[in-house]
């Protein structure tokens, strides 16, 4: 898959999230790992959650290389618990 396509998803997803304040699980635990690399722009982030939406990413793995941050939350009553997670940035 290519890096475009993942994009695309992405947008996608962040997109219904946010319209329809839902909430994003994982039950893969530690075999959930979420890389992103950010290269020269620094801007790389890597879990984004708004407008009261809810992510549930227990014991995962979030790797951010030359990014600015790993998680963010913006807007009240906007959750990510990250319970038992490893994140490195």
């Amino acid at each position: 898959m290519t890096k475009q396509i993942l994009r695309q998803q992405m947008e996608q997803l962040l997109y219904t999230v946010k319209e329809q304040e839902a909430k994003i699980s994982s039950n893969a635990g530690n075999k959930l790992n979420i890389t992103v690399e950010a290269g020269t722009t620094k801007e790389g982030l890597a879990v984004y959650a708004e407008d009261e939406g809810e992510i549930i990413l227990h014991n995962s793995n979030i790797n951010v290389v030359g990014g600015s941050a790993g998680v963010a939350a913006y807007d009240a009553n906007t959750k990510i618990d990250l319970t038992g997670a490893k994140i490195k940035i």
